[in-house]
This record gives C-alpha cells, structure tokens and sequence, in this order.
C-alpha cells in the first residue's frame, strides 16, 4: 500500500472517530440540560448518574472505535491483496499447521471464512467447545516490507500485525481433526492431524510436550458461524 493511500485511511478513521465522540458528547449534555422539578434527586444523586452517563458513553466510544479498527484492518487487508495481485503470499509462520500465506483471510465460499488468528481460550459448555480468537493480519512481500519498516523492525518475509484488541468467540465442531505442525522434538513443515479432544489437552498443558501451541498462530475456517477447520501455522 503506498504512502498516500495510508494517510488517507489514517485521515479517514480519526474523522469519523472524532465524529463519534463529538456527537456522543453533545448527546450526553442535551439529555443533562432537562430542567429540574421539585421532586429532581439530590445533588449527589444528579452527580452520580452524570458519572454513570459519562462511563457509559466512554464504553461506547470504545467500543465504536475498536469496530473502526477492525474496518481499517479489513480495509488494508483489501488493499494488500489489490497491491499483490492475489490473496496468496509465501509460506506462512513459526509453529503451526496452515500452509498458505498472505493476508489475514477471507471468504472461501458461501457462508464460510478463513482467518488468521491467535488462539485466546477454549472452553467446553456442555458438549459443545467455544474457541475465542484474535483476529491478525499476515502479511507477506512488499506489504510486509513496508509494514515492518513502519514498526522499526528488521524487514522480513512476513510481518504479523495486530492492532484490533477485538475477541470473538464461536463454537467449534468437535468432530473434526486439527492440523498441526509443532512436535515435542521440533517441527514437521507437513502437518499431521490429532483428534480435538487431544489437541485441547495439549493446548491447556495437561498433556506435556506441546504446550507452546497455545502461543502458535492459527488458519480457522468459519462455516456458519462455527469453526470446522483448525490449522496451525507454519513458518520456515
């Protein structure tokens, strides 16, 4: 992406966030501005629910602006793959099991998405497991160049960038495998697969050897609203 198209993103997002802000501020002193009656609470009262207000708001803002960081990030990740031609890219990362690079993802087809991601949770209500993810970005050539330059870091194949604090949660389907490529002695650029209830044990460390996979970098595929593929990422 070259350098005016990101300063016009740039340009783009702090507008429409100082938009958000300025309108939730003038929101908030209007509904304040009511004129009292005999029966208004206390001072204390009125001050304690201008605080709450004032939280309220604040959490909204928040919220507002980690959806327009996600925006940008879907935004770049378009651009990448405008500037490369492709989706595609090198090989991907350091311990894992998914074997194309690139970007973060996309759709794959009608109802389904694949994603780059790191791996925050996995718990189990009931039967059904529920994964929390981190959506990142992988970029590779000049994308990567220019991004890990930005950063002050050495320019690499592929630069990993994650700036959306944004989680998201989906249950998986425990039938399917996970494809990995971390081993207890080192690595396997091939992959192998292991059942989900085994690869959730070495996830959590109650199988030793493996723990380190609950740092790797994951493909997963989203049918519907719940994950079927799990695939870590490998990197030469």
């Amino acid at each position: 992406m070259d350098e005016k198209t990101k300063r016009v993103l740039t340009y783009v997002g702090i507008a429409i966030a100082a938009a958000i802000i300025g309108a939730l501020i003038v929101w908030g002193f209007t509904r304040t501005d009511e004129p009292t009656t005999a029966s208004s609470s206390t001072d204390e009262e009125k001050i304690a629910s201008l605080e709450a207000e004032v939280e309220s708001l604040t959490a909204q803002v928040t919220s507002l602006e980690a959806d327009l960081a996600d925006t940008e990030r879907q935004l770049e990740d378009a651009l990448a793959r405008a500037d490369s031609g492709s989706t595609g890219g090198t090989s991907g990362g350091s311990t894992g099991g998914g074997t194309s690079g690139g970007t973060s993802g996309g759709s794959t087809s009608s109802g389904s998405e694949t994603q780059f991601c790191y791996i925050t949770k996995v718990v189990w209500e009931g039967a059904t497991p529920q994964i929390t993810v981190d959506y990142a970005q992988l970029l590779t050539g000049q994308a990567a160049h220019d991004a890990a330059v930005a950063a002050g870091e050495e320019p690499l194949d592929f630069f990993i960038k994650n700036e959306n604090p944004k989680l998201r949660t989906f249950p998986a389907d425990s039938s399917k495998s996970v494809k990995l490529v971390s081993k207890a002695d080192g690595v396997d650029p091939g992959g192998y697969n292991v059942n989900f209830g085994q690869w959730v044990d070495y996830y959590s460390g109650m199988s030793g050897g493996l723990e380190h996979i609950a740092d790797s970098a994951y493909y997963i595929t989203i049918t519907d609203g719940k994950i079927v593929k799990i695939e870590e990422v490998y990197f030469p």
